[in-house]
């Protein structure tokens, strides 16, 4: 719990001071900040925020999600011990999904963006791949939903416990227009990968290396020091599948596969 609330406080002293030279009008919906903020004319470095953050307590984040829809506030909780959003249920004992629902954050939108409206334009679309090493659930879903132009819901069923009953439907041309996105049409080739797949391509990739390429010293110095960093990235990949939620709804890989058996179903019944 002390280290729940130190997060919540160094949430509050980033936010804050970010907030106070970018966006004021926000700013000032939490309150008087410490003279730390309001007397200097930059903005203090990291350290000195975190070392000071029992100086912004008396700050709150309003209710409203608004402010959770801020970059600057998303930037903020990014550089605390609350990300990722497993610890938002502490954040709010009013609204515990706040952060979950201002989850479309600036970094995720540009992820998303910059596929569907610049790269799959692209002249050379076709032979560039793009690739995105990530174990954030959220985020793939948002990439299989907008790549394919079909969403999954799901709503508990009355009286049968914990039961859900699953519908897929066509995404609407609305939530395109909302996010800025063009509705494709074709696609660039595409990975959104999480770290355990990303540990089996480059095995597979070793392999066909010792294949087919000629043996020399410095490929071999390569491959070793290629071997123990997949070797420490596999380590901290069992640890991420557990914490970020991904035993559930499966890799990219799946969801793709699954969306577009559903897409299909969909296309026929229409």
């Amino acid at each position: 719990m002390v280290e729940l609330i130190a997060g919540m406080q160094e949430g509050k002293a980033i936010a804050c001071s970010l907030l106070h030279f970018l966006n004021p009008d926000e700013a000032r919906r939490m309150g008087q900040p410490p003279a730390l903020i309001a007397q200097s004319k930059t903005i203090p470095s990291l350290a000195t925020l975190r070392d000071s953050a029992h100086q912004f307590s008396h700050l709150l984040f309003p209710k409203d999600n608004g402010i959770w829809r801020q970059p600057e506030v998303q930037q903020a909780i990014r550089y605390t011990n609350l990300w990722p959003w497993a610890r938002k249920s502490f954040m709010s004992e009013d609204m515990s999904d706040k952060l979950r629902s201002a989850h479309k954050n600036t970094a995720d939108r540009a992820a998303v963006s910059y596929f569907i409206n610049n790269l799959s334009h692209r002249s050379d679309a076709e032979n560039t791949l793009y690739v995105l090493v990530t174990h954030d659930g959220p985020l793939i879903s948002d990439f299989v939903k907008f790549i394919t132009g079909v969403e999954k819901s799901e709503i508990r069923v009355k009286g049968e416990g914990r039961k859900k009953q699953i519908f897929w439907n066509s995404v609407d041309k609305e939530q395109y227009e909302e996010r800025g996105l063009a509705i494709p049409d074709k696609l660039a080739h595409s990975a959104i990968l999480t770290g355990k797949e990303l540990v089996e391509f480059i095995h597979r990739e070793q392999v066909r290396i010792q294949k087919h390429c000629h043996t020399t010293h410095e490929l071999t110095q390569a491959m070793e020091r290629l071997t123990d960093a997949v070797d420490l990235l596999e380590l901290k990949v069992k640890k991420d599948i557990q914490a970020h939620g991904l035993t559930e709804g499966g890799t990219f890989a799946k969801r793709i596969r699954d969306t577009a058996a559903h897409s299909k179903h969909i296309g026929e019944s229409r």
